[in-house]
Order: structure tokens, then C-alpha cells, then sequence
């Protein structure tokens, strides 16, 4: 799978990216996303805690943080080490290039209940042997969610991703799943998070009798403001065995 940057990988990830790929509104709707999935699935196991491979790993794996969420180990694997070991969420971690070498061998057959890939699928050059390996060590009834915005590092993204529209890259990634596995059903979502309505405007009145009003209300409308603006869309092919 063609790519304008054929150099080795290594050498483009060796210095960490102590950043985020996506804004906060879809990082806010990828988490949201992640809760619901994360808690149906422990709902599945009768309550048990659930088991993340968490493919592409960075310094930041945006799942949710909340206390009761049901959570069990969340494995990363990525590119590199520092911002793997700065990921607070992992219980363990593997430095490994998935473009040299797909296979997840580290890993037991049936032993995670979810795998995620957090908007890097478009980098995948073996994406058959990566999905075939996701479909291996996923459970029975366990679930593959590949998120996916419009940002990418174009030098290193495969030529047809940058060729395809959304929906086009909606269809690849299904692709993907079409021919690595028995999956029971493939679907594509919109998980981005619905617009936020602006807070009413205090009277004028208001404001003589409140002063303090007038302050909360510019800072939580410009706070609004700034998330309805969010320009990046949040997608997720979802694919369960």
C-alpha cells in the first residue's frame, strides 16, 4: 500500500509527540463513545471488568477516567516508548512497529474483550494481518472500534486514504474487516457528540442586580461557543465477533 514517505517508521516516530491528533470536542465524543461501549461490554460479562488492546498507542489513550467505569488491564501497543510509558491508563505496553511486524504475538488467543485504534488505521500498510491478529485475541462477543477523524500526517497515510472521502474511508476500513475475519457485523457511526445549546442572556435588570451574571454567562456561551465550533468530525467503524 503506497505511501509518499516509504522511510522506515521508526525513524518518523522515534522523537515523541506529546500532543493531541484530534480537538477536544472529539476527543470529549470519542470518550463518551468509548463509556457506552465499555460498559455494555462489562454489562455482557455479567459485571465483570473489561480487557482494552489499545493498538497505535500514544501518551494518551481517551478512555474514560471515571472511578466506576469497569475496567481491567488496557495493554497499549505503539511506536514509542516515552509516550507510552507517560500513559498513565496502560497496565502494560509493547514498542513494536505494526507497518514491520503485524502480528500480535504477545498476545494470547480470546484474552481482550475490546481492541481500539484511535485515528491511525490510515497508517497501516499490513492492515489484513493487523485486523486478522485483532479478530485472534478479541473473545467471543468482543468488539474492534476504529476511530478515525479528517487529520492525518499525509506523507505517512496510504495513498488511498488521502484519495477517500469520509464515507470512503468509512468503506475501507470495512474492507478491512470484510477480509481478516468472521466478523458478526460491521457498522459505521458518527459518534460526534451533539451541538450544545448557548445559555439564555440575563436581563439587563439581571445584570444590575447580579453583576456576576453577566460574567458567567459570557464565560459559559464563549465556552459553548468554542466546543459547537469544533471543526473535526469522530467516526468509528465498530466490529464485533
Amino acid at each position: 500500500m503506497g505511501r509518499l514517505d516509504e522511510s522506515d517508521d521508526s525513524r518518523f516516530y522515534d522523537s515523541p509527540r506529546f500532543v493531541t491528533h484530534i480537538d477536544d470536542r472529539a476527543i470529549e465524543s470519542l470518550t463518551a463513545f468509548y463509556s457506552e461501549e465499555i460498559r455494555a461490554a462489562s454489562k455482557e460479562k455479567g459485571g465483570e471488568e473489561v480487557d482494552i488492546l489499545d493498538l497505535c498507542s500514544s501518551w494518551i489513550s481517551h478512555l474514560p477516567t471515571e472511578s466506576d467505569c469497569p475496567v481491567g488491564k488496557i495493554i497499549g501497543v505503539g511506536m514509542n516508548e516515552k509516550e507510552l510509558a507517560a500513559n498513565k491508563q496502560l497496565t502494560g505496553y509493547f514498542v513494536q512497529d505494526l507497518n514491520e511486524s503485524p502480528s500480535l504475538s504477545q498476545c494470547a488467543d480470546s484474552s481482550f474483550d475490546i481492541v481500539c485504534n484511535v485515528v491511525s488505521v490510515d497508517y497501516l500498510t499490513k492492515p489484513q494481518e493487523v485486523f486478522k491478529e485483532m479478530y485472534r485475541v478479541l473473545r467471543p462477543g468482543g468488539i474492534a472500534l476504529i476511530s478515525f477523524s479528517n487529520r492525518c500526517f499525509p506523507t505517512k497515510a496510504v495513498a488511498m486514504w488521502l484519495q477517500a472521502d469520509d464515507i470512503g474511508r468509512m468503506a475501507i476500513v470495512g474492507s478491512y474487516y470484510h477480509y481478516s475475519g468472521e466478523w458478526e457485523s460491521v457498522e459505521a457511526l458518527d459518534v460526534k457528540l451533539p451541538i450544545l445549546e448557548s445559555p439564555e442572556r440575563p436581563s439587563v435588570s439581571e445584570i444590575m442586580k447580579n453583576p456576576s451574571a453577566a460574567f458567567a454567562w459570557a464565560s459559559t456561551a464563549s465556552a459553548v461557543a468554542k466546543a459547537n465550533g469544533s471543526m473535526d468530525p469522530m467516526f468509528v467503524v465498530k466490529g464485533a465477533k
